[in-house]
């Protein structure tokens, strides 16, 4: 068993136990197994029958189990399965996000902007904007997250060292830098 460090929704930090495995075979099978040692009934097992599985399954299977469970947050579990770079699914219909995001309204590097059309539109050059939606994942104080609608995209709102940055996550992680001057030492 090994321990890891997770944060609570309320940033409080604990170590907790846990323990994960992961397989796979070819032509195509993929798994991932993990639980918590001090709640032996807290825990989740998903197995697929792809060989991008653990991309296109496991992990937004993952997340939305952190999220509908209200398990602590995690930045890393077992096995390299990290929170950044992942693309969630959309948190249920009419989910409530708090107002928090719209201190990122503005434009950033890349001619990406951040827009409050009545909720969160991302807009990028002169493409229409697009809808975001919350993502079904955990969050943090000063953290919001995102998916965008009809594309495989997480745009990720922190506050990180006083300075608000903007990450768009697909298979990489693309950090964007404010260009409008705002909402530095958030």
């Amino acid at each position: 068993m090994d321990s890891k460090t997770v944060h609570l929704m309320e940033h409080v930090t604990v170590r907790v136990g846990v323990f994960s495995h992961s397989g796979s075979n070819f032509p195509g099978f993929q798994c991932y197994f993990f639980g918590f040692r001090d709640d032996p009934m807290d825990g989740l097992a998903v197995l697929t029958n792809s060989l991008i599985g653990f991309a296109a399954c496991i992990r937004p299977i993952v997340s939305a189990m952190f999220y509908l469970q209200k398990w602590p947050l995690f930045e890393t579990l077992l096995f390299d399965f990290a929170k950044a770079g992942l693309t969630p699914y959309p948190a249920i219909e009419g989910a409530e996000t708090d107002d928090g995001w719209r201190q990122w309204v503005g434009a950033w590097e890349g001619d990406w902007k951040l827009l409050d059309d009545g909720g969160p539109r991302l807009a990028y050059q002169t493409c229409d904007p697009i809808t975001i939606r919350p993502a079904a994942i955990s969050t943090a104080v000063d953290e919001h997250v995102f998916v965008v609608e009809g594309l495989k995209l997480t745009v990720h709102l922190s506050v990180s060292d006083g300075e608000q940055s903007l990450e768009l996550w697909q298979v990489d992680v693309q950090k964007l830098q404010r260009v409008d001057g705002k909402g530095n030492n958030a």
